[in-house]
């Protein structure tokens, strides 16, 4: 197989590790590129105008807490992986049950947001297979975070996909990730249970005095409590924040904790 067999890119998500040799390919294969319309509406802050989007997550990250000497490396962190990318723009976008025709069968576009607004699973039912990108992975978490270009509920998003993937017959999985696996409900289980976990430790943490986020995420146990929030680095200690965003966000909803908005943004639990 050559680039010339190539005719379709699909993309799943547009973050750097699944987008970033796009253009690229599509220059040596001359194929079309798809994706969903909420990846296309975030390819230029991301990576042909980025400036504003790092004004945006800076005032995004201060206000939820966030120590002055700590935001220049969270706020930039991001931005030495957007030049290795290759940005192209979609020639055709991808809604949520069109069917895409393959070789011998076909594949239905699931969207499941959540580690990004407009991430996309494969579905061949013939073959019983689930291209799964970043929406399950057999090992690790997915990060789902919630920041100024994650829509407003993306760990809500997220949960109600999981629900509706459960539905499907599948028996094999491709992450985007690590390895092939097969124990799609049990996976989808796990991943379920974490959150709801995560979520009643939040709210623990979170008790009647008002807090900012990043205090609250200072005092989650991570990587199964092996590495102290002092020693984690930039990159991931703005997902840690971020995601810790997302619970409290389903919490608020919920009604389970309050939000208080002023100059920062607290939380407390719900008297």
């Amino acid at each position: 197989m050559d680039f010339e067999d190539i005719t379709q890119i699909i993309i799943t998500h547009v973050h750097p590790d699944h987008f970033g040799l796009a253009g690229k390919i599509k220059e040596l294969s001359g194929a079309e590129v798809t994706m969903h319309k909420l990846e296309e509406e975030i390819i230029r802050s991301r990576y042909w105008d980025t400036d504003s989007l790092t004004q945006q997550m800076g005032s995004w990250l201060r206000s939820n807490g966030v120590p002055d000497d700590e935001l220049p490396g969270l706020q930039n962190v991001s931005l030495e992986l957007a030049k290795l990318v290759d940005p192209v723009a979609p020639n055709r976008l991808l809604s949520s049950g069109e069917t895409i025709p393959v070789e011998g069968s076909s594949l239905q576009v699931l969207w499941c947001p959540g580690h990004s607004p407009g991430h996309i699973c494969l579905y061949d039912q013939k073959r019983k297979l689930l291209f799964a990108g970043d929406h399950l992975l057999p090992k690790t978490t997915p990060n789902i975070g919630m920041h100024v270009q994650s829509g407003p509920d993306p760990l809500g998003g997220y949960l109600k996909a999981l629900d509706m993937l459960q539905e499907l017959d599948v028996e094999m999985v491709l992450p985007g990730h690590e390895h092939i696996f097969t124990n799609f409900q049990q996976r989808i289980e796990e991943l379920s249970s974490h959150h709801k976990e995560r979520m009643a430790h939040i709210r623990g943490v979170v008790g009647d005095t008002p807090q900012v986020a990043y205090d609250i995420a200072a005092r989650i146990p991570w990587v199964e409590g092996k590495v102290k929030w002092d020693r984690i680095g930039a990159f991931h200690k703005r997902a840690a924040v971020c995601e810790t965003l997302a619970h409290l966000e389903v919490l608020t909803i919920e009604q389970k904790i309050d939000k208080i908005e002023n100059q920062y943004v607290y939380y407390k639990v719900r008297d």
